[in-house]
């Protein structure tokens, strides 16, 4: 009896000893599920410039002139309409465009397709808006005109920082989400020139909690 006792208590000692070490095994298994969810949630071409099928605007336009100029130069692939419409067809010639130059060929235009296209295309400011400024450390510099999810993320921040809705988020800084810029800038006491760029972000992110998402669009 005595000996059947004692077994049962060690038992029962050790059964509650082992509960911190299920909970810790749970603990630990639940974490690396967490992170690896927010590693997936990373964009692929985090920074600068990302445009995928669906994409709209400006920027699109001046991806879709590289393209038809690669493509007079090259005969390779098929011309793309020219109307800020990431559809398809621009999807398809990207990837033509991408297998030619080099480049992953997934028909996303990231950070190394638009600058392996800048060359492609004509204007300052379609070349600006495909390559972040190179003096910026890879940060986004975005202004009137570009298009994206990093401007989304701006005005997202914007309007945090408002405490209200002053901006429509839709991804396109036009002159409305410039004026916005030009009110924060005033506020941080930083330079007034409504463009966003690497010390308007870092302002932004000591004012506003940005998401896993927008932290990566808007690296500095």
């Amino acid at each position: 009896m005595l000996e059947h006792a004692q077994r049962s208590g060690s038992e029962r000692r050790e059964a509650v000893a082992a509960r911190p070490r299920r909970s810790l095994a749970v603990g630990v298994v639940a974490l690396i599920g967490t992170l690896m969810a927010l590693m997936l949630t990373v964009p692929a071409h985090a920074g600068g410039i990302y445009l995928s099928e669906g994409s709209s605007g400006r920027t699109v336009t001046c991806a879709q002139q590289g393209l038809n100029n690669w493509k007079a130069q090259s005969g390779k692939g098929k011309y793309v309409s020219v109307d800020g419409k990431f559809g398809p067809a621009t999807k398809a010639q990207v990837k033509v465009f991408q297998a030619n130059n080099g480049l992953k060929s997934d028909g996303i235009v990231g950070a190394a397709t638009a600058k392996s296209l800048q060359r492609w295309v004509k204007g300052l400011s379609c070349k600006t808006l495909l390559v972040p400024d190179a003096t910026n450390g890879g940060t986004p510099t975005l202004r009137v005109g570009s298009q994206g999810p990093a401007v989304r993320c701006v005005q997202r921040a914007l309007n945090a920082w408002a405490g209200k809705t002053v901006l429509t988020v839709d991804g396109a800084f036009g002159s409305q989400t410039r004026a916005q810029v030009v009110k924060f800038q005033k506020h941080a006491r930083i330079a007034q020139d409504g463009v966003v760029g690497r010390e308007t972000i870092l302002q932004l992110k000591y004012r506003v909690k940005f998401s896993v998402e927008c932290e990566n669009y808007l690296m500095v």
